[in-house]
């Protein structure tokens, strides 16, 4: 079975990587700190996932799954050696602390001898891939690190996915259980990587990247934006509520056919397949 090496196994890592990985036939292993979830994953070798659909979840269970102790270097060395990707969801704060293990992990590689590998990352930060290289450059010698330029590709993405919390009733039934939005799509940036990245499908290789990060912040996180400062100034609570005004309903849609625009113009792509995303955005609210 193929095999790809997820760092971080929390919401976006199992709710939306894990699942992508899983669903393109891949055995998955989560790199994870907590002493309680990494038990809990190797006992079962799987997860419940409730995808939202309107009033209602579907039940997922995503299978072929273990975890790896974060501190236990050897073994995500060898796990990552005999895998074909591997992604991080660890949130940019822990960047630097998972920069040494893949500063490790590139160590090895180097010392055997092995080709290119690739890592997608889903974080939520602006050429996240220029800092993860910031970082190794201060971590690794100078012949290891260009071994890295050459055989080590990172990928930034963009991870447009909403995972909301899940109703504490299925909590107590599962405390593995994720809840996300039905959305499995991420976009990653086909420049970063060394070679050509594996194919699987819901995994969106393209450049120039900054298409799609200008998208999520000028479409999807503006649109959010837009939507939830009106809806607080009218007393509503949830997004849901504030998209169903017809008023909030007709801004958010108009502001999103400025941006369809000026997108379409700038980057020469077109303006329905913008327009189609934006109405998808506003049905996912």
């Amino acid at each position: 079975m193929k095999k790809a090496v997820v760092f971080g196994a929390g919401n976006i890592g199992r709710g939306l990587v894990g699942r992508i990985f899983h669903e393109a036939g891949y055995h998955v292993s989560f790199v994870d700190v907590n002493p309680a979830l990494i038990e809990k994953l190797n006992a079962t070798h799987a997860y419940p996932l409730y995808v939202t659909m309107g009033d209602h979840y579907d039940k997922m269970i995503i299978t072929d799954v273990d975890a790896i102790d974060g501190r236990d270097i050897p073994a995500i060395c060898a796990a990552v050696n005999e895998s074909e990707i591997a992604a991080t969801a660890i949130g940019v704060n822990v960047l630097p602390i998972i920069a040494r293990t893949i500063a490790a992990v590139i160590q090895e590689r180097k010392e055997k001898g092995m080709g290119p590998f690739n890592f997608v990352l889903c974080e939520n930060k602006i050429n996240v891939h220029l800092t993860m290289k910031e970082y190794l450059k201060n971590l690794l010698d100078e012949e290891t690190f260009a071994y890295a330029e050459n055989n080590i590709g990172f990928c930034q993405s963009s991870i447009g996915c909403m995972v909301p919390a899940p109703p504490q009733e299925l909590v107590e039934q599962d405390p593995l259980i994720i809840c996300v939005e039905n959305y499995n799509k991420i976009y990653t940036d086909a420049g970063g990587a060394i070679g050509q990245l594996p194919a699987i499908p819901n995994l969106i290789a393209y450049e120039p990247f900054s298409y799609y990060i200008n998208r999520k912040l000028f479409m999807h996180n503006m649109s959010h934006c837009v939507a939830a400062y009106w809806g607080y100034q009218k007393g509503y609570t949830y997004i849901w509520e504030a998209i169903s005004d017809p008023a909030i309903y007709e801004t958010v849609e108009k502001s999103l056919h400025e941006v369809a625009q000026a997108m379409s113009y700038h980057y020469k792509t077109d303006k329905q397949e913008l327009l189609f995303h934006g109405k998808e955005l506003m049905n996912r609210y």
